[in-house]
């Protein structure tokens, strides 16, 4: 299997979770042990992280992505139809990751704990309270200065911010195998 990062810009207003940039983190497909893949979304109430003309955002980025939740083995051969779970968690400064919780009623999430098995909460709480990030920066910076000097130019500050993510994961059996995906909001 071979992991893979991509990320997309998103527009509009920064919230606190940060979602100027969407990444998306897969495994490529493997038959024997099923896929894995997921995407950062916005939770529903988070607070909005206003920036100044002279300030920036710049996303941590998880330093250890292979950490995704497993399709729960005893499961299988219930065939199952998808189940869909997603997960509000805080990035600290330092990047590591608290607050881990079943996040519902998110658009593409559960509206509630009885729409999910508790077996792919537990999987995805726990994969999740083991995730690491390099921390999310806020820079501030001289107005005027390029691009490319905004977050290391002459006079610019960088700050380590909190910010609150969620993540929405899909779980699948497809031809006896668990599978775990996910979609971005």
């Amino acid at each position: 299997m071979r992991q893979n990062q991509v990320c997309r810009a998103i527009g509009g207003t920064l919230t606190a979770a940060g979602l100027m940039l969407a990444c998306t983190n897969y495994v490529e497909p493997d038959l024997l042990s099923g896929d894995v893949n997921g995407d950062l979304l916005t939770p529903g109430a988070s607070a909005r992280m206003q920036l100044q003309s002279n300030q920036t955002f710049v996303p941590g980025e998880q330093t250890n992505p292979e950490v995704m939740p497993a399709y729960p083995a005893d499961l299988l051969p219930l065939r199952l139809s998808d189940q869909e779970m997603c997960v509000s968690f805080v990035v600290n400064r330092d990047g590591s990751v608290s607050s881990v919780r079943p996040l519902y009623g998110a658009v593409e999430c559960p509206a509630s704990a009885d729409l999910v098995r508790p077996e792919f909460v537990q999987t995805a709480l726990e994969a999740v309270s083991r995730w690491d990030f390099l921390p999310f920066q806020r820079c501030t910076f001289p107005p005027g200065t390029p691009s490319e000097q905004q977050c290391n130019g002459p006079g610019a500050t960088v700050e380590q911010v909190e910010v609150t993510l969620g993540y929405r994961f899909l779980f699948s059996a497809r031809n006896g195998a668990g599978v775990v995906q996910g979609s971005s909001q």
